[in-house]
């Protein structure tokens, strides 16, 4: 069984991975964000485990991974990733980051199993 950290590009920024939120985003907020996290995933495996798990397994992990993001981040969450033209940065706060560090530790531990 692999673990790692993954890092994932979101929109402009990276950010790392439980506030407890309901999952309020629309279908449309769901649908890029499964987009843009399942490419980032699958575009940043890390080459050492890219070679041992191969193609299947990366894309069963990445599909696992990015369910248990879109399930878990909350509209807050999600809108903090991406930079605010209006002020010029994300709104990320020292709360949302934690919360998201939580609940990306918590999708790899979730689904690093496809991998093995």
């Amino acid at each position: 069984m692999y673990v790692f950290r993954l890092p994932l590009i979101v929109g402009f920024f990276v950010f790392f991975s439980q506030t407890v939120y309901p999952n309020d985003l629309s279908e449309y907020d769901k649908s890029q964000f499964n987009r843009k996290l399942y490419y980032a995933c699958v575009q940043t495996m890390p080459p050492s485990i890219s070679r041992v798990a191969g193609k299947a397994k990366i894309h069963l992990f990445c599909d696992c991974y990015t369910g248990e993001m879109i399930n878990s981040v909350n509209k807050k969450e999600y809108e903090a990733m991406f930079v605010d033209l209006d002020i010029g940065r994300t709104r990320m706060t020292t709360e949302i980051n934690k919360s998201l560090q939580r609940k990306v530790k918590s999708a790899n531990s979730r689904c690093s199993g496809e991998l093995s």
